[in-house]
């Protein structure tokens, strides 16, 4: 597979309501895989009223540094709505946050809240978004980048979609 040699920046959105198990698996599959360029995992928790925010808090310090963000501009990003922010630098090409959202805005807006952060964050050259209980193959990025790399004219991209039970049978194309 030949992969465009300029390092890409790609923004992995999860969010999060009541579901850790299924997001620190999916957060798992993610580390697993071949990144080429710089990865940043951004989780966005819709108000769980489970123990979600600390089981993947505790999973992202068991993985790298947890801090604060860093600039203003970063928090003044989600500051409206989110009321913490857990930043961790995993290894040397990867970060992730889990931003901490007041209310429950719903799938699409916890989406656009990860990728406003992860944009002021990390300035991706791509977005992608995946539902917290997917997990993905070792070469599933590097086959989406590569496909995009075809053709300029491609603007989105999907994966084929596989059942978790039966994981040889397709779901979805």
């Amino acid at each position: 597979m030949t992969l465009p040699t300029i390092p890409k920046r790609v923004a992995v959105i999860l969010v999060n309501w009541n579901g850790w198990r299924d997001t620190i698996e999916c957060l798992d599959s993610l580390l697993q895989m071949r990144a080429p360029g710089r990865l940043h995992l951004s989780i966005t928790d819709n108000a769980s009223t489970d123990d979600s925010v600390e089981r993947i808090r505790v999973w992202l310090e068991s993985k790298g540094k947890v801090h604060n963000p860093g600039p203003e501009e970063l928090l003044k990003a989600a500051a409206k709505r989110v009321e913490r922010v857990y930043f961790a630098e995993i290894a040397a090409n990867v970060t992730a946050s889990l931003l901490c959202n007041n209310t429950n805005d719903g799938f699409a807006a916890g989406n656009n809240l990860g990728m406003t952060f992860s944009a002021a964050l990390l300035d991706p050259d791509y977005f992608w978004i995946l539902n917290n209980d997917t997990l993905v193959k070792k070469y599933t990025l590097e086959h989406l980048l590569s496909r995009m790399a075809t053709d300029s004219g491609v603007g989105i991209c999907g994966a084929s979609l596989l059942f978790y039970d039966e994981p040889e049978v397709v779901q979805a194309y």
